[in-house]
């Protein structure tokens, strides 16, 4: 394995074929560990095409089975649920910190690099 496989191999596993460039193309061609990899990239691809049609259904019973298991704690009730005001007050607050922190972070690395020059 050489440089250009290795890249051939990553430009498959980001980009698929069409990320192959001309010279990649040609040491495919030359290259049988390539190729190879090149028609298991092609099989993958229409296999994973193939299964998108596939439609898995649990039998009805697992559902029930699951929801049992869970038990009653993790499942709240109508008058266990927050009041919509306290979550949305929760996010503000979660991203005025969120906010405050990297404002922070800003002025820390701005002086940073002042005193650095």
């Amino acid at each position: 394995m050489n440089v250009r496989c290795v890249s051939i191999s990553a430009t498959l596993s980001s980009r698929g074929e069409d990320g192959l460039t001309d010279g990649m193309e040609r040491h495919v061609e030359s290259c049988l560990q390539c190729r190879r990899e090149v028609v298991e990239h092609r099989e993958l691809q229409r296999a994973l095409v193939e299964l998108k049609q596939v439609t898995y259904r649990a039998p009805a019973e697992i559902p029930l089975r699951v929801m049992d298991s869970i038990g009653p704690w993790s499942v709240p009730t109508h008058a266990e649920k927050r009041d919509h005001r306290t979550v949305v007050a929760a996010a503000a607050a979660v991203a005025t910190a969120a906010a405050t922190a990297a404002a922070g972070t800003a002025v820390l690395l701005l002086r940073h690099r002042q005193r650095a020059a």
